[in-house]
Parts: C-alpha cells; structure tokens; sequence
C-alpha cells in the first residue's frame, strides 16, 4: 500500500517515504528525531576536536551547521558556519551554507557576500 503514514496534526494519509506530511506540512517525528541525534553525535564529535584537535576539521561544524539549518535554528547555523570558515577559510561550500542561511535570516547584503 502506497499510504503508510497518518499525520498526527491533520490526520492526513501520506506516502510511507514522506517526511514531511503532504497536507499540512508538519515533520514526521522519526525525522526530527534522526536529526536531533545527528546534532547530538556532532556535538560529541566537536568536544572531542576541542581535546585533540587533529581529529577533526571544518566539515563537522559545516555539517551540524547544516542540521540546524534545517530545524530552522539559523543563528546556531550561522556560528557553526562561521567556525568552519574560521577553521578553513578556503571552504567554499561552508560559505555558500552561510549565504543561505543569512538569505533565510534576511539579510540580503551578508548572503550576498558569502555567495561570491
């Protein structure tokens, strides 16, 4: 059966790979749930950088900055893009990250800057 999921706010019937439901847009918790934990395992991952350094780099904080990104938390986005553009000033995808998120803040001159 193609509908699997029933939305708990609307009680629409979605598709069983949905993420999101179709009707009212509400996330489907499993997701919000990968991604609280995805931020969770990065945060870990960024204690154990501050402890011994080699083992990590720019490409942790550019990725949480991406999960927070996605659950809306810009400012916290913006300081983890920061970071790795502090780590790696030549990590062009952290700065096209922090573009995006400074256009979905509103701030057209700071995403602009960043985009070029």
């Amino acid at each position: 059966m193609l509908f699997k999921k029933k939305c708990s706010n609307c009680g629409a019937k979605n598709p069983k790979d949905a993420v999101t439901c179709t009707t009212c847009g509400v996330p489907f918790e499993s997701r919000q749930t990968e991604t609280r934990k995805a931020i969770k395992n990065y945060e870990k991952a960024i204690q154990v950088k501050a402890a011994r350094p080699n083992l990590m780099d720019a490409d942790a904080y550019n990725t949480r900055g991406n999960r927070y990104l996605e659950q809306g938390q810009l400012k916290r986005a913006i300081a983890d893009f920061d970071e790795a553009v502090r780590l790696d000033p030549k990590y062009a995808v952290a700065y096209g990250n922090r573009a995006i998120a400074y256009k979905l803040q509103g701030n057209k001159t700071k995403a602009i800057s960043n985009f070029e």
